[in-house]
């Protein structure tokens, strides 16, 4: 099959479970880009495990599996007209026919971010 999936699943009032699920005939350069609040642009981490990526928000953490590749690119959001503050992206990237990109968002104050990037 052909095409994308995309499947959002709300967990307890503040997780999100998010699936990307891409597949074509030939080889792809998929990205799953998260654009973040200013307040996380000197405060953003990336730590990567054998099979996943944690990423240290100020209000939150992500556990991306199945990319090849997580990196913080420089952003802007714009609060009001004519604005901008800087604010940075995360990138998760996977190269191949399919991928499957999955990132479950962990508000600050839940479980830590460790207990849900185990290798299974």
């Amino acid at each position: 099959m052909d095409g994308r999936f995309h499947c959002l699943l709300f967990v307890d009032r503040g997780w999100w479970i998010v699936h990307d699920r891409l597949r074509d005939t030939v080889t792809r350069k998929y990205e799953a880009r998260w654009h973040l609040d200013p307040g996380a642009q000197t405060r953003t981490t990336l730590q990567q495990s054998d099979v996943s990526w944690a990423v240290s928000l100020p209000a939150a953490s992500l556990c991306i599996v199945g990319a090849d590749s997580v990196e913080l690119e420089p952003g802007w959001v714009s609060e009001t007209y004519g604005t901008r503050a800087p604010a940075p992206i995360v990138v998760a990237t996977a190269v191949a026919p399919a991928a499957d990109l999955l990132t479950v968002v962990v508000p600050r104050g839940a479980a830590p971010v460790d207990y849900l990037c185990v290798e299974v």
